[in-house]
């Protein structure tokens, strides 16, 4: 190797003195202390994982549902089930007699299935002023009608016939075109209203005789089948039940059917129903 004489410096070491003596020169023409601003980054040391703990199961181990196979000899001693105790334990058929007291279809004259309630006029068993789901003011009385075959539409206010009149309707709320005066009832026809809005919901468009329920109500009128009319505990009128529940008010007649225009001047089809004479008194609130 060849040596280099004391105190003298290569030409890489010159200019990198020139270098750090202008950049000196810069530092200090911008007034910022070279040193001052100089920090050397500190290496950061590797953190050791820190040593895994030993959990020890709590409680009881979860176990398959399983069932484990059995071998010959201890199925061996378990018996066969019986057959005739099964037959014995399946429910028996009831009579049709039992099956409308009970709410449930039976088979017509020509084997269609019908409810108890799917008639015009009373229902044996139900007399005027029975109340579906006494003490509640929610559905508890509506699934009660509908379990018992009275008046089987879980929702809908009116149970119709088809191509035919009207089994039933119920008198809880709508958006007050509706009038509840005891004796009689008008009664503000289905319709006018975008798909999927109850009756509650203003009225959009006209309404006509054409939609199923202002027709069944029609053909009733014009062939003066008897309705039945239930009045529910959201009904804004003095013939609400006042502990709850739907009330069987008993027999009504359409008397008449005619167009009426509301206050925007829209069409809605008008039912003037007549509760029938001879029947119990209606209470009031």
């Amino acid at each position: 190797f060849f040596s280099r004489p004391m105190g003298q410096i290569t030409e890489i070491e010159r200019l990198q003195a020139q270098n750090v003596e202008r950049n000196k020169r810069l530092l200090q023409e911008l007034g910022v202390d070279a040193a001052k601003n100089f920090s050397p980054k500190k290496k950061s040391r590797p953190q050791s994982a820190a040593p895994r703990r030993s959990v020890s199961p709590q409680g009881p181990q979860r176990r398959s549902a399983r069932l484990k196979p059995q071998s010959p000899e201890s199925m061996a001693g378990s018996q066969a089930p019986d057959p005739q105790a099964q037959e014995d334990s399946k429910p028996k058929p009831r009579s049709d007699a039992e099956l409308l007291a009970l709410g449930y279809k039976v088979a017509r004259v020509m084997g269609q299935p019908r409810w108890r309630g799917e008639c015009y006029g009373h229902v044996d068993g139900v007399p005027v002023g029975t109340t579906f789901g006494e003490g509640d003011w929610q559905r508890q009385g509506r699934k009660e009608m509908t379990e018992t075959g009275f008046h089987t539409p879980l929702v809908p206010p009116e149970w119709l016939e088809p191509g035919g009149g009207c089994y039933s309707l119920i008198l809880n709320n709508d958006n007050g075109s509706s009038q509840d005066q005891g004796n009689v009832v008008l009664y503000a026809g289905s319709g006018g209203r975008h798909r999927g809005q109850n009756r509650t919901a203003k009225q959009s468009f006209h309404q006509t005789w054409s939609s199923g329920v202002n027709a069944a109500l029609k053909f009733a009128c014009d062939r003066k089948l008897p309705v039945r009319v239930v009045r529910g505990p959201k009904l804004e009128s003095a013939f609400r039940p006042a502990g709850g529940g739907y009330r069987y008010d008993g027999l009504y007649i359409v008397e008449s059917a005619f167009m009426q225009v509301n206050e925007d001047r829209l069409n809605v089809c008008m039912l003037k129903l007549v509760r029938q004479p001879g029947q119990p008194p209606l209470p009031s609130t």
